[in-house]
């Protein structure tokens, strides 16, 4: 899961502290793998705060998390077209696209939340992972192979250039 940027409450109702609280416990149940719980948390600080973006921004992941990537496509479609260009929206939607198996579509918005975040983990290996998915492994083990150099052992990298290498 990719941690959503803070942001003030842009119109939601309710006291920021009940609201961060929620929000808190979200994280901490998803840190658990209670995923449903988390979901339940995030609604719930969603309630009393609509508006705040880093909490719908959530939303989609936990829907992600839940398999229902459908229900996170719109989340994150919805966000990306009231404010485009934020990482996380952007690598949330392309999380969402190849959840539905449209990785060609996917690699672009991984793509563009890499450049705006070019030192997170997950948006590496979504490139890398998307460039094999549309049939351009000869691209993806550099990636790969520059995330092991910062990363040694890194499992997902791992299983990648072992997938390139077949």
């Amino acid at each position: 899961m990719i941690a959503a940027a803070e942001s003030a409450d842009a119109g939601g109702s309710g006291s920021g502290l009940d609201v961060d609280g929620l929000r808190d416990a979200a994280r901490g149940a998803r840190r658990n793998g209670d995923r449903a719980a988390a979901m339940r948390h995030t609604e719930a600080a969603l309630a009393l705060a609509p508006g705040r973006r880093d909490l719908r921004t959530e939303q989609g992941y936990d829907l992600l998390d839940l398999g229902r990537g459908h229900e996170a496509e719109t989340v994150f479609r919805a966000l990306e077209a009231e404010a485009p260009g934020e990482a996380d929206v952007l690598i949330g939607l392309g999380r969402a696209l190849r959840h539905r198996g449209d990785h060609a579509a996917a690699l672009p918005l991984f793509e563009a939340g890499l450049a705006l975040a070019p030192k997170q983990l997950g948006a590496r290996l979504d490139v890398a992972y998307a460039l094999t998915d549309v049939g351009r492994p000869e691209d993806a083990d550099p990636v790969f192979a520059a995330i092991l150099e910062d990363h040694p052992g890194q499992t997902g990298a791992l299983l990648g250039r072992a997938r390139v290498a077949r």
